[in-house]
């Protein structure tokens, strides 16, 4: 007997973005994905890391992101991974990635989708909705850490949010700042004011998101405004940790993950921060299992790492779009 043919349609980085998927909508789905965590409706394991820099000939390592997301009843898994000499090195990008979809009930392959535009706007997104449910109404000053791609997308997704008055850049290297500011004011019509030191982009901003490849103490206790919301997106350890440990709640999207990777995991390993000084994964606070910000002068850090859950069901709207196109 012969099995009828799978059919799985494969969408390059290029097409993803084509369909036309806006960040108003990459929202909704990603906090409607933080609900179905909080109420026991998606599968997500802990990401598995393949670190191929421990042989001492590749600069490359991955993460394997699977996931089941209930609302929409689907399966699949990110591969994605990075090398930062890729650009000087290869002339290619620094990250690739993959998203699988797959029929849970049959565990066919249905789509190979482009993850690069996806990982971006989906990561935007739940900064977005941790912003929604963690910070404070009135908030208007941002502070965005890291000039890149993924800081470009942290905006795009606060602007869907909050009523901003100022943006504040910070970056390294000047000539990103300003490529930054003529790119991003472009699209969103917002005053965007580069800044060189970390310090001045920090003092007063009702919301700081940290987004570099970075692994060191760039925020420093003594500049934060009170009341306001830090989000650590980043792999690294980016806040000192006088700001971690001086934080009202702090708020992760994955408490097992989050133990062994991000912000927290420095602190984690050297036994000064435990599951316990956890407050909630946002999935609680979208649920309305615990309430998120409960005062104005709360200050609060989130942590979200990121889940495959994100990218599953992203990219499944994405398969979807491309199905009707």
């Amino acid at each position: 007997m012969s099995h009828k043919q799978v059919e799985i349609l494969i969408l390059p980085e290029k097409d993803v973005e084509q369909t036309g998927l806006s960040m108003k909508e990459t929202i909704e789905i990603v906090e409607k994905v933080f609900r179905a965590h909080g109420q026991g409706d998606a599968i997500v394991p802990a990401k598995v890391t393949l670190d191929m820099t421990i042989t001492g000939k590749y600069g490359s390592s991955g993460n394997a992101m699977p996931a089941y997301v209930g609302p929409w009843g689907i399966a699949g898994i990110k591969w994605i991974g990075v090398n930062w000499t890729n650009p000087k090195e290869h002339n290619l990008p620094s990250l690739f990635g993959t998203v699988i979809l797959t029929d849970p009930a049959t565990f066919a392959p249905l789509a190979i989708i482009g993850a690069s535009w996806i990982t971006a706007m989906r990561t935007g997104a739940a900064t977005a909705v941790a912003t929604k449910y963690l910070a404070r109404k009135n908030s208007e000053v941002v502070c965005i850490i890291g000039a890149g791609y993924q800081g470009k997308h942290q905006l795009l997704g606060l602007n869907e949010v909050l009523k901003i008055r100022e943006v504040r850049i910070s970056d390294i290297n000047s000539e990103n700042r300003e490529k930054y500011m003529k790119e991003m004011s472009q699209k969103t019509g917002l005053k965007i004011i580069p800044m060189e030191s970390v310090k001045e982009a920090v003092e007063g901003a009702d919301i700081i998101v940290t987004a570099t490849t970075i692994d060191e103490a760039l925020v420093k206790y003594e500049w934060i405004k009170q009341g306001c919301l830090i989000v650590a997106i980043g792999s690294y350890q980016e806040l000192d940790y006088k700001v971690t440990k001086s934080m009202n709640k702090i708020v992760v999207d994955h408490l097992k993950q989050t133990m062994h990777r991000g912000e927290l995991s420095k602190w984690v390993a050297k036994g000064l921060i435990s599951e316990m000084d956890v407050y909630a994964e946002l999935g609680d606070i979208v649920a309305r299992k615990k309430p998120g910000r409960e005062t104005n002068t709360e200050n609060i850090l989130c942590v979200p790492i990121g889940m495959g859950s994100e990218d599953v069901a992203t990219a499944y709207r994405v398969y979807k779009l491309a199905q009707e196109k």
